[in-house]
């Protein structure tokens, strides 16, 4: 019964989200909004209703009801110290502590892979994510949030924008501070070309990860 729940719950998401990709292109910034929202909504409340669900459940579950003041651990990660804050205020619920995080992950996720959607299928990258990531961040909630930070902020490493990728990275930092370790990958696609470059402000077309030099060992469908 749980598997069909989540069954149900991926299958509306995509469909929508099918849908939505048929008609991005003519859609208004407004429709685009309340399209994102019902694409979803589903997956957002299956993480954030969810009871003992995640090696972390209990552990968030008693943070937030435990919280009683700022400690100097919350320094170093402020916005999810802001996040316990408000589910704490929020009759100390834990649901609300998953909400908050679904939204921004998710909704984040899905910004990130909308910007590539000239390149790659907007439906089969949210299945991906639907059955990779979205489950692994049921066990690590503030480090998918921190990823899916620096998977939006990699578009300012195609641009070569080094000022908005290191606010992206401070960001996710602050929500993970291991994000900090990321700044590395700004320099990484100008010395091993393993990103998709650009050339007078235009899109080259992804051919290939020069990084990868045996295609044997790596049989992925790339765009010639």
């Amino acid at each position: 019964m749980k598997h069909l729940i989540y069954v149900i719950a991926f299958g509306i998401s995509l469909i929508l989200c099918r849908i939505y990709e048929k008609k991005i292109d003519k859609s208004v910034k407004k429709n685009r909004v309340i399209w994102s929202v019902l694409i979803l909504a589903p997956a957002i409340l299956l993480a954030s209703f969810r009871y003992g669900i995640g090696i972390d459940y209990f552990g968030y579950q008693t943070q937030v009801r435990e919280l009683k003041g700022f400690s100097h651990y919350y320094i170093r990660e402020p916005i999810n110290y802001l996040i316990l804050i408000i589910a704490k205020l929020c009759f100390s619920s834990v649901n609300i502590y998953f909400f908050l995080y679904a939204v921004l992950t998710t909704a984040i996720t899905f910004k990130a892979i909308e910007y590539f959607k000239e390149k790659i299928s907007i439906t089969l990258s949210l299945f991906i994510y639907y059955m990779t990531y979205f489950l692994v961040a049921f066990n690590i909630t503030r480090q998918l949030l921190a990823v899916a930070i620096i998977l939006y902020g990699i578009r300012y490493i195609y641009e070569k924008n080094l000022k908005k990728y290191l606010i992206c990275v401070i960001i996710a930092t602050m929500v993970h501070k291991i994000s900090i370790a990321m700044i590395i990958l700004y320099f990484l696609n100008n010395h091993l070309k393993f990103f998709i470059g650009y050339k007078e402000g235009k899109k080259e077309r992804f051919t290939k990860i020069n990084f990868i030099k045996n295609k044997k060992n790596f049989p992925f469908i790339l765009y010639e």
